[in-house]
């Protein structure tokens, strides 16, 4: 069964747009996210780093839309925390997000030059 979630954050480094072996396109992005937890009565914020990876046209879209620093909504699926060592020696963790949806937030900054929606289907006064 899959479990799907939907994260927001801010991107932290310029996206990345790659070619497999096959042709498929596949977009890395490392997207920050923030959890506010309750530390010696004061509130504190951690920075959680996310790994998302987008395929084929998802992908060919994102890297054409977002870049370093925008707001973006990534909906998909969490991977399995994956451990590594960091340079100073000590253990990071490393977390993947397979998104299946993927846009810029509009929260804060509109997008100018994004492509056109399909158009709506028209249906005459009567559909049956």
């Amino acid at each position: 069964m899959k479990t799907s979630m939907t994260i927001t954050g801010r991107i932290g480094q310029e996206p990345k747009l790659a070619f497999s072996q096959t042709g498929m396109a596949y977009l890395k992005l490392s997207v920050a996210t923030e959890k506010s937890k309750k530390s010696n009565g004061g509130w504190e914020n951690e920075t959680i780093w996310l790994d998302v990876t987008a395929f084929g046209e998802l992908a060919e879209h994102g890297a054409e839309t977002l870049s370093k620093g925008d707001l973006v909504i990534a909906h998909g699926e969490i991977e399995p925390p994956r451990t590594f060592e960091k340079k100073d020696g000590t253990t990071g963790v490393s977390i993947g997000f397979i998104a299946d949806m993927l846009g810029a937030s509009l929260r804060f900054k509109s997008y100018t030059g994004l492509a056109e929606a399909p158009k709506a289907k028209t249906f005459s006064e009567e559909p049956f």
